[in-house]
Order: C-alpha cells, then sequence, then structure tokens
C-alpha cells in the first residue's frame, strides 16, 4: 500500500513531489528469469503451463495425491453416488433421472481430477490454450453457474483465455454437466477438491523448479548488475509516446513503487531488493536524495534527476511456501458471498475490494509486466481501467493528472502499430468487470492513457536482465 504523502513527506528534507507507481507482475517474469538462469538438472523448464502440466505427468503427482489419501483411509464424500444416495427416499426423483449419469461419472468423480483430464483431452485435440488450467476453471464454472445453458454452447463461445473450442465436444461428452441442483452441487465440492489438489501440485512444481541454486544465481546477478536500482531508474529508456508522467519528473521527486507480484515466487523479490551494494538509503554527508531518475536525452549527455525511492512487494494471491495460500481460480462478476462459486474466485479470497481497492486509486501510474491479461487477471485489470477512466492523481503540486498506463508485452513479430492495437485490445478485453458502457469509452478515454513496450528477446531496461558493461 501506499504511504500517506504528508507523513511519508515529512521523513525527508525536501520532496518536491511524489509519484505513486503500482507494478503488476506476471508469470512472463519468473519465465525470463528462469530461462537464464535454471540449473542443469532443469535445464530447460520454466513455471510455465505446460511444464507444469509435464511434471505432473511424468511423476504421476494425481495419481500420488489420491493413493495417500486411501492409504489414510480417508472416505471420498464427493462422489456422484453418495449425493444421491444418502437417503433414498429424498432423492427419488433424482435417482430416476440421473441414474445414467451416476453410472457414467461415478468413476471419474472418485478416481480422475477433472481439471487434468480436461487439460488431457483439450491437448489432445490441439487446442492451442489447452495448459491454461485457471482457464479451465473457468469453462467449468460457467457451465455450474449458467446452468440453464447447454455445456456445448458454453465452451464454444468467446472466452478470453480459452477461445472457440468446438473441438472438445469428445470432452464434453466425457465431463457432461447436469442442471440437476445437487448434481451442481456435488460437482463444485468435486472442483474444490481438484482445485486443492492441483494446488499441491504446484507447490511441489515449484520447489523443485525455482531452486535454491536459481536463487543464488539471481541474487549473484542482481547484486553485481545493479538490477532494482538500474531497473528502476531506466523506465523512460523504454517509453515511446507522449507519456505526462515522464515530463512531470524533476529534482527531489519521491518514487514509490509498489509490486504486486501475482506470482506464487519470490524471483521478482529477490530480484527488485534494493541490497547494500545497490543503494544506500543516505548515501550523502549534506542530503539525503538517494535515488537518480534518468530521462535520456537526443543529446551528448542524459537528463539525471537527484530523488528519493522507496519499494515494497506483495503477493496478493500467495507464495509457494505456504502451499494452502496459493490462490487457483478465476474471476466473475455474476457471484455474491453466499454463492458457491465464491470458493473459485480469487480477488474474493485476497480480499481485494478490502486491502486493495483504494491502492489501485491512489496509484499515478500503472506498469503491467509479464502477464497473459487474461480472464483470471479482471478484477485487477478492471479497476485499473475504471480508475483510468474515472480518477485523476493529484500530488499535491500542480495536479490534478489523467492516470496512465504502461504494458511491457512479449512480441516475437514487428513491433508496429497493429502489435500496439492488439495489445491495448488485448487488454480491453480482460477488463472483464467493467460495463458496456465504461467499454465504449475505450478508444476516447482510456487507449490514448496507454503506452505499449514491446519486449523482444526477454530484453528491456525495466525488470530486465542485461548484463553491466
Amino acid at each position: 500500500m501506499f504511504y500517506d504523502k504528508e507523513l511519508i513527506s515529512s521523513k525527508y528534507s525536501e520532496v518536491s513531489r511524489i509519484h505513486n507507481v503500482m507494478v503488476l507482475v506476471g508469470n512472463g517474469f519468473d519465465i525470463s528469469v528462469l530461462s537464464k538462469f535454471q540449473d542443469d538438472e532443469w535445464k530447460g523448464k520454466t513455471t510455465s503451463y505446460r511444464d507444469f502440466f509435464d511434471y505432473i505427468t511424468d511423476n504421476k503427482l494425481i495419481e500420488n495425491i489420491k493413493n495417500k489419501k486411501k492409504a489414510k483411509g480417508a472416505k471420498n464424500k464427493l462422489t456422484i453416488t453418495e449425493y444421491a444416495d444418502a437417503d433414498e427416499a429424498e432423492f427419488t426423483i433424482f435417482n430416476a433421472k440421473h441414474k445414467e449419469d451416476r453410472v457414467i461419472n461415478e468413476g471419474l468423480f472418485v478416481d480422475k481430477n477433472l481439471i487434468y483430464e480436461f487439460m488431457c483431452n483439450l491437448k489432445d485435440k490441439g487446442i492451442k490454450y489447452w495448459a491454461d488450467f485457471e482457464g479451465i476453471i473457468d469453462i467449468f464454472l460457467s457451465g455450474l453457474v449458467k446452468k440453464d445453458k447447454d455445456y456445448t454452447e458454453l465452451i464454444s463461445a468467446d472466452n478470453s483465455v480459452i477461445r472457440r473450442i468446438n473441438e472438445a465436444q469428445e470432452a464434453h461428452n466425457k465431463l457432461y454437466l447436469s442442471k440437476s441442483d445437487i448434481y451442481r452441487s456435488a460437482l463444485y465440492s468435486k472442483l474444490e477438491n481438484d482445485v486443492e489438489e492441483m494446488q499441491k501440485c504446484l507447490a511441489e512444481f515449484l520447489q523443485n523448479v525455482v531452486s535454491l541454486s536459481v536463487m543464488e544465481s539471481l541474487n549473484e546477478y542482481a547484486m553485481n548488475n545493479r538490477s532494482a536500482i538500474r531497473s528502476l531508474g531506466n523506465i523512460a529508456r523504454d517509453v515511446k509516446g507522449n507519456c505526462q508522467f515522464l515530463k512531470r519528473v524533476n529534482h527531489y521527486n519521491l518514487y514509490e513503487f509498489l509490486f504486486v507480484n501475482f506470482n506464487y515466487t519470490y524471483l521478482l523479490d529477490n530480484y527488485i531488493y534494493a541490497d547494500r551494494y545497490q543503494f544506500d538509503p543516505h548515501k550523502f554527508k549534506t542530503v539525503d536524495r538517494n535515488f537518480e531518475f534518468i530521462i535520456p536525452s537526443n543529446g551528448p549527455t542524459d537528463s539525471i534527476y537527484s530523488s528519493y525511492l522507496l519499494t515494497d512487494v506483495i503477493h496478493p494471491h500467495g507464495v509457494q511456501n505456504i502451499p494452502r495460500s496459493m490462490l487457483i481460480g478465476t474471476e466473475r462478476g455474476d457471484y455474491d458471498g453466499y454463492s458457491s462459486e465464491k470458493r473459485f474466485i480469487k480477488s474474493f479470497w485476497a480480499q481485494a475490494n478490502v486491502k486493495y481497492i483504494d491502492t489501485i486509486k491512489d496509484a499515478e501510474l500503472y506498469i503491467i509486466f509479464g502477464m497473459s491479461m487474461g480472464k483470471t487477471d479482471g478484477w485487477w485489470l478492471s479497476n485499473i481501467y475504471q480508475s483510468i477512466l474515472n480518477d485523476t492523481y493529484n500530488d499535491g503540486v500542480d495536479g490534478p493528472y489523467a492516470k496512465e498506463l504502461i504494458i511491457y508485452q512479449h512480441c516475437s513479430g514487428e513491433a508496429d502499430e497493429k502489435f500496439t492495437k492488439e495489445t491495448k485490445k488485448r487488454f480491453l478485453d480482460a477488463c472483464s468487470l467493467i460495463t458496456e458502457d465504461e467499454k465504449n469509452k475505450f478508444e476516447e478515454k482510456v487507449a490514448p492513457h496507454i503506452f505499449v513496450v514491446p519486449i523482444k528477446n526477454g530484453e528491456s531496461n525495466f525488470l530486465g536482465l542485461k548484463e553491466l558493461d
């Protein structure tokens, strides 16, 4: 969270302006770090969905988890049989109507993980986004919430993560969703159980793929290359266009960077930690400035502004060292605090509406780095969109100002105007919680305040992995 402006200004001798910068960091950052520093045993393996799937499959993790449950004598209370047969008198109509469903699905409920099985089915069909298990959770949830619609129609509808998967009819046939409320209740419980299994698998995977060796290599790089200070001070080298934030830069400004780390790992925390080899909170004898923000010049020398720096990192979706804290799910607007689907809403369990909404509104500049910008990011991106549209930033000097957004996006082709438009459209599509009226104001009110930075070969000045000369 950002500090109170008056309070933090009183801690320094001469703060002329405060810049609140919120940085949202996704899995793309971890993948780039692991691609560079992965040890020999796990060479080529990153935190990508596909590598996670391979790890589950190769090590039979789902099977091992279920065998451990059986060894403990745990009773599986999630089968269709137990929901249907607990009281024959009460469920006579249900049993008669859904007897075939029970026969088909009973084995699936007991012995299979629905999410993993669906990944396998989509992979066999060659669907592009087959490994995105959180997108699959959203598809299951769509079928459960919109119970009056046919599931075939749901899975073929436009989806921000898994698009147009008509080819998954076979998977649909295997995982048919009945419209019975009792069956839906069983599926909610089953899906929650399967999410917990995936959570355990993910925790084990991360402990291996993000090893101590990797953390030590990144630690050494960060110290030797001054990664935190060099990264934060050189954002302007990446941004092209009429970014007003950069025009307000001056001497004695205080830059407060809040990193919202959506990764469960500590790779970003390691990279951005301002250690004593690169940062001294009081480096000069007579003044207390401790940071330099650089605006590149077309001339022989750049403009270097003597400034102040504060950084912080939060993990709203949990961390790998506390497996039960790792939130796996999606985002939806059509739920309330009493609904069953809330079990899978990440912003609900992160208490985002309580803990983070005001922080978003307090930011002057937003930066998105390494995010897929899919439906699972919907709460955060929707609120950023609404803040750019409806709010202004007042630094107490000569504001208020329009808020701005910088999006760092991987680019494998031409970094042209088409790429910029597609990236902005991708951001808009991910803002799943905004109204149609807000969406219609994008081109006029929001898009002009978005700046796209194409990342080629994993290199950028901000959060990049270049070596010092």
